[in-house]
């Protein structure tokens, strides 16, 4: 038992981010620096889709990111 450590929970909304294939990157980066765990990224055709798990008050912040990158 002493050697067990200790595991951190949190909420976290998960959302989806779409854009485009040159964007991704800039908003991937951005996202990670905001401490959004990226989850999956799913490239389509003409866009590519970010699955990610956000803290809850920072929804907000990612949908202002993504407008202005977009």
């Amino acid at each position: 038992l002493d050697a067990a450590g200790v595991v951190r929970r949190e909420l976290r909304t998960r959302v989806e981010v779409t854009v485009a294939h040159g964007e991704v990157g800039k908003v991937e980066n951005e996202l990670r620096a905001r401490e959004v765990l990226i989850l999956g990224v799913d490239y389509g055709a003409g866009h590519v889709v970010l699955s990610a798990a956000a803290r809850p008050g920072a929804v907000a912040s990612i949908a202002e990111l993504v407008a202005a990158r977009t």
